[in-house]
């Protein structure tokens, strides 16, 4: 069996590397101490394909494999561990909505996560019993654009 790394996985941890020694080490400690980051940091991993690269390319991602994914989110972390978590809830996420949400919605939505555009944390919660007439559960969700916060939420049937 041949562990080595495609050259095509080879350009892509060459440009994580390079994103994160040159624009994320300078600036760890400050954003550590701040507690933030900053979006432009965001939407230039978006730029570098960085974020979701695991996705098909129609829904903006690279078409790449989850090794290749994962060698992204190292690479990543050598510059700051934290900003490495964009790329693992950018994909998880984009995942969530895209088995989950009526297909032209999620591609929408999955294209801004990928391109460092909108950020989503999901929170779900099962509705209790008499609240509603079919099983299911209750995603409720912040996705920030660009500087600004949307607040939405979408009843989902309940799945094993």
């Amino acid at each position: 069996m041949d562990f080595s790394l495609t050259e095509e996985q080879e350009s892509i941890v060459a440009t994580a590397s390079a994103f994160a020694r040159d624009e994320l080490a300078p600036g760890y400690r400050e954003r550590e101490i701040r507690g933030s980051l900053e979006r432009s940091l965001v939407r230039r991993m978006g730029e570098l394909g960085l974020i979701g690269a695991e996705l098909p390319e129609e829904l903006g991602g690279l078409g790449a494999d989850y090794v290749t994914s994962g060698l992204i989110m190292e690479a990543v972390a050598r510059g700051d561990f934290n900003v490495a978590y964009v790329q693992l809830l950018g994909s998880l996420n984009a995942h969530i909505l895209a088995h989950n949400m009526d297909r032209a919605v999620a591609a929408e939505w999955i294209r801004g996560i990928c391109a460092g555009e909108r950020l989503a944390g999901f929170f779900a919660a099962g509705l209790p019993a008499g609240l509603c007439n079919v099983p299911s559960v209750a995603a409720f969700f912040l996705a920030a654009t660009c500087d600004t916060w949307e607040r939405s939420h979408r009843a989902m049937p309940a799945t094993k």
